[in-house]
């Protein structure tokens, strides 16, 4: 039979003490592993909190990384039109007769 030892909480109560018992044993076990997964939480949590600031950092550096491509692409395509444009004039010297502009119609 398990003999049952009393532990002074306080002035107040006593309760008693089993240490031999295969419920308080699961019950320090159990706590264990809560305290373990809090723990383990707490990490994953910061290990989410700086991956999505990280995330942040990498989407930001794609993003200007991108306008820059975007206006350069604009500018790349602008010099192409201004030297197509330079060769027509070149080879057009002429101005051109359209009916469009003449006695200031339009």
């Amino acid at each position: 039979m398990v003999e049952l030892v009393w532990c002074k909480l306080s002035a107040l109560a006593r309760l008693p003490c089993m240490y031999e018992s295969a419920t308080f044993w699961l019950t320090v076990v159990g706590t264990l592993v809560a305290v373990a997964s809090l723990v383990g939480s707490l990490v994953a949590l910061a290990i989410a909190k700086s991956t999505l600031t990280l995330a942040k950092q990498v989407a930001e550096h794609e993003q200007r990384d991108w306008m820059q491509r975007k206006w350069f692409d604009l500018f790349d395509a602008a010099e192409n039109f201004r030297t197509l444009l330079e060769r027509f004039q070149v080879k057009y010297d002429r101005k051109l007769a359209t009916t469009e502009c003449e006695n200031g119609r339009t």
